[in-house]
């Protein structure tokens, strides 16, 4: 850790021995003395002609150019379009330059004009959406992957060089907030013209340039015939092997202050539709009380949906956006979602404790059945002065499931019911008086959930006086939470720098009330006040936090905030009587720097540290079951934990040479005043809180590089991760050791074959083990390969055929094949309106699908029934 502290003190100290420096002057011509506008000044180094920075000269030939640099000379390059090239060697200092430029009328040929795939303006990056796409992409999410520094998760998300996006714009209009998936699934990829990424984005223009950003947005730029012209997207289809179905209606609507999206779509053939309703920015948040009962299911594989997903679902979505003026924004959003899944699965967990080696066999059979919907009203003023935003959001979920457990030849059945509701406020203001700047924000919250879950037959008989006339256990839950958090900032700048300090509360107030109580068919029966929880919680926080940002331009900042918190907490437990209290000073500094090397190249680094002061459910005493294998209780204490966390990353953008990369390094700390201490019992478990200093602590290295290569129009990815982690483990009443080590590398390409098809494919290495050090037993490593590759042929400019594969290796595998392969067919035939998709799935027809890895102490091994060969056949109908 001071090794890290030491390269984030050397990073500080080396950035500022760098000057910064600005640049600025007028281009004129050389003969009639006239100022040039729309020239390009771009200053170099001088000898490897890196770029510190540039600017367009405006109309009065005028330019300005800010930058941070060691060296003690720079190139100023002037270029044009009826300007001839002209550079200049300058000294390196604050200064302005006047430069004399050539005009030359510009000498027009026939010629062929294939505009740059990729380009780049400041901090914005553009990339030409036709240079990507190829006729087997229906949606511009198939396209986003394919554009090298933009990264798409399996559940959605986008990333650019590394790091999650924190917008998602279609022409310039936020109507998705996170749920940003409605549209790369939706939007057809013909209608979009480019993609822009904004690095460095700020969405409140009230701290643009003032509030340092290191995550990037995305934009979707439509093409002319796009905007403003309303579009419904139906698709019908039916297939076998079972008797399936598949059908989505999508209706959208783009205009520059006007948008809407609805979608509607039913499936039973193994697609998760409810995915790209995901939230994956911290715009959208889902005000939902944490469960900790719940059924036990099989653990789902790593391999794509489609494979193994026995579903039902109906999903509803609606969003609409409506610019009253400028920086004006009204929106709304609803969702709903019906999800019926069903799971097969067997499995071999193997403990290893003190006391020696303990296999768990299970097999499961899980149905869960879940109804969610949501709905927001957001007004919101965001201008360069000030920033007003109101969002109220009401939500609730329903889930009822039911499962069978078969574990030494003894058939657990499990029944769960958790209703849930929730409803959210959140107000923030923003405003600017020349320099000083004042906030205010507010968000309020309250859930509430009831919890029932019915297990037989009876499993725990000691926790009820070893009677066993009982036929099962039901476990009940009622919990409520509101939560309240409110902040008043203010800074005022001078200069460079930006002074504030901001002060606020948070406040908690949450109930817990549950029984675990023994039930035969008729009834369910008092108990023990030991199986009883009745729990009041309340926490309030009183915080004040002076914060400091050193900032030059977009090219260096440093923020420092040093929060102070005074904390009171109460818990109060009216079943035993006791009641816990702790009044405390909370010291949470943090550390932020960012520093653009060039336009190009940009570094940043972090420190931190936060405190963990447990939650209500640190505290309860009643025993609770989380499910039919493992019984809980605590033992009434106030967690208390320190968390440090350090960063340090480096992000290169090239849209010239189409080039990107990222590199990053991550080290943790976290020290825990409370321990969780786990005893097996054959195939149950009893878990139980301890007060015992313990650790855990890690870091994690990462890389990836992508590159387009614009003669073949292919793309090129590389990509590593290296994770470490130490943690201590309480099991059979034991502490142990335990070490983790994972490295993840791979591969990935798209590759253009002209005009004939295209061929994507994605090698990735993995290798898993672990150790305790203690006991010296050290596990066995772990193994994986997966590969998958999709090849494209277009066979004509209206019909294409694909073949895809997936093959999967895992070394750990002892009872069954360590390899598996799957094999797709798609034929495509498209008319301008219409397409015609016919799909064999699962053709290698692999029935069950087996892995195995690690986890704390154990090893796990399971499979995993998947879907049959099946084929299934679409029509998909667009009115554009």
């Amino acid at each position: 850790m001071k090794k890290l502290q030491l390269i984030l003190l050397f990073l500080f100290v080396s950035i500022c021995a760098n000057a910064q420096i600005t640049i600025s002057g007028i281009v004129r011509d050389t003969i009639t003395r006239k100022p040039l506008a729309d020239v390009n000044v771009i200053l170099q180094n001088k000898n490897t002609t890196a770029i510190y920075g540039y600017a367009i000269t405006d109309e009065e030939g005028k330019y300005s150019i800010t930058c941070t640099t060691g060296a003690d000379s720079l190139q100023i390059l002037i270029t044009g379009l009826n300007v001839r090239e002209t550079r200049r060697i300058i000294f390196a200092k604050i200064q302005t330059f006047d430069i004399d430029a050539v005009s030359e009328a510009l000498q027009i040929r026939e010629v062929k004009v294939k505009a740059d795939p990729i380009v780049r303006s400041s901090d914005t990056i553009d990339y030409f959406v036709n240079s990507f796409a190829d006729q087997s992409d229906r949606t511009i999410g198939d396209v986003l992957g394919k554009m090298p520094g933009i990264d798409v998760a399996a559940n959605g998300q986008i990333s650019y060089n590394g790091k999650p996006i924190n917008k998602f714009y279609i022409e310039n209009l936020d109507m998705l907030e996170g749920r940003y998936g409605i549209a790369t699934n939706n939007i057809q990829a013909k209608d979009i013209s480019k993609v822009q990424v904004y690095e460095n984005h700020q969405p409140a223009k009230v701290l643009q340039g003032v509030q340092h950003s290191d995550n990037a947005a995305i934009n979707l730029t439509l093409k002319e015939d796009a905007k403003g012209a309303f579009n419904v997207v139906f698709q019908f289809g039916g297939g076998y092997k079972p008797l399936m179905w598949d059908a989505e209606a999508v209706a959208m609507y783009f205009a520059r202050k006007f948008q809407i999206m609805s979608t509607y779509k039913t499936n039973n053939s193994g697609d998760d539709v409810s995915r790209e309703l995901l939230s994956h920015t911290d715009d959208s948040q889902e005000f939902y009380n944490y469960s900790i009962v719940g059924i036990s299911k099989p653990t789902t594989p790593s391999v794509p949906q489609s494979r193994y997903l026995n579903n039902n679902i109906h999903t509803f979505s609606f969003n609409t956006i409506q610019r009253i003026s400028e920086d004006i924004d009204i929106k709304a959003n609803a969702y709903y979602i019906h999800d019926s899944q069903k799971s097969i699965g067997n499995s071999i967990t193997t403990y290893h404790l003190p006391t020696g080696i303990l296999p768990v066999p299970e097999d499961v059979f899980a149905h869960t059945a879940t109804d969610k919907f949501e709905a927001s009203g957001e007004y919101l003023a965001n201008t360069k002065t000030a920033l007003i935003k109101n969002k109220l959001q009401v939500n609730g979920m329903w889930n009822k499931d039911y499962g069978i457990s078969l574990t030494d030849n003894d058939d657990v059945s499990q029944h769960f019911k958790n209703p849930q509701f929730g409803i959210a406020d959140e107000f923030t203001v923003i405003k600017v008086y020349n320099r000083l700047r004042l906030s205010f924000g507010s968000t309020n919250s309250y859930t509430k959930s009831t919890i029932k879950l019915n297990v037989q037959p009876l499993l725990y008989p000691f926790i009820f006086d070893n009677n066993s006339n009982f036929e099962g256990t039901l476990q009940e839950m009622n919990t409520s939470n509101f939560k309240s958090r409110t902040t008043v900032f203010t800074s005022r700048q001078h200069g460079r720098f930006d002074l504030g300090i901001n002060g606020g509360y948070d406040l908690q107030i949450e109930k817990m009330a549950s029984a675990l109580t023994p039930v035969d068919n008729i009834q369910s029966y008092a108990s023990a006040d030991s199986l009883h929880n009745d729990i009041q919680w309340n926490q309030f926080k009183l915080f004040v936090s002076p914060y400091l940002r050193y900032s030059a331009g977009s090219l260096f900042s440093v923020n420092m905030n040093v929060p102070v918190s005074f904390l009171n907490q109460y818990a109060n437990d009216k079943i035993i009587d006791v009641k816990n209290k702790r009044n405390k000073f909370i010291f949470e500094p943090s550390l932020q720097i960012s520093y653009k090397l060039n336009i190009n190249t940009s570094i940043s680094a972090g420190a931190s540290i936060s405190n963990y002061n447990g939650s209500l459910y640190d505290t309860y005493s009643g025993y609770i079951m989380n499910n039919y294998r493992n019984i809980a209780n605590n033992v009434g204490l106030l967690n208390d934990a320190l968390n440090q966390y350090y960063n340090i990353s480096l992000s290169y953008g090239n849209a010239i040479k189409s080039l990107f990369g990222s590199l990053s390094a991550i080290y943790f700390n976290n020290k825990n005043k409370l321990m969780q201490s786990i005893n097996y019992m054959e195939t149950l478990s009893q878990s139980t809180s301890q007060k015992m200093d313990n650790t855990y602590d890690g870091y994690i290295l990462s890389g990836k590089i992508s590159k387009r290569y614009d003669n073949i129009a292919s793309t090129f990815g590389l990509f590593a991760t290296y994770r470490k982690s130490f943690s201590d483990l309480l099991r059979q009443d034991v502490l142990m050791k335990y070490i983790s080590d994972y490295i993840n590398a791979g591969v990935n390409a798209y590759v253009r074959l002209g005009e004939y098809g295209s061929f994507d494919y994605s090698i990735s290495l993995g290798w898993n083990t672990a150790k305790i050090k203690s006991s010296q037993d050290e596990f066995s490593p772990i193994r994986n390969i997966t590969q998958t590759g999709t090849l494209n042929l277009f066979i004509t400019k209206t019909f294409t055929f694909s073949i895809a594969g997936e093959y999967f290796y895992n070394s750990a595998i002892t009872d069954g094949s360590r390899t598996i392969l799957f094999a797709d067919a798609f034929l495509v035939y498209k008319t301008k309106r219409i397409d015609y998709i016919l799909e064999a799935r699962n053709l290698t027809n692999e029935k069950a699908y087996h892995s195995a890895s690690y986890s704390d102490i154990s090893d796990y091994v399971y499979s995993y029934d998947l879907r049959p060969v099946s084929v299934l056949f679409k029509i998909r109908f667009s009115l554009r």
